[in-house]
């Protein structure tokens, strides 16, 4: 992955999962039943998030 992200244990109506959310952008995130998990789901939507910025003009941190 290009960005920094961190990682923490959720859980919601009694399922405990792992987050992987980016530090730089915004909504990008992972879950999954275990970290890796997690951390391969955010690394599939970083590049998701990324080629929708391309294709709509957004800047994404780091790019000029």
């Amino acid at each position: 992955m290009k960005y920094p992200f961190y990682t923490y244990i959720d859980e919601t109506d009694g399922h405990v999962y792992w987050v992987a959310k980016s530090r730089l952008l915004k909504g990008c995130i992972g879950q999954g039943d275990t970290v890796d998990d997690a951390i391969n789901e955010l690394a599939a939507n970083e590049r998701a998030w990324l080629e929708a910025a391309r294709e709509f003009g957004i800047h994404a941190p780091g790019n000029q």
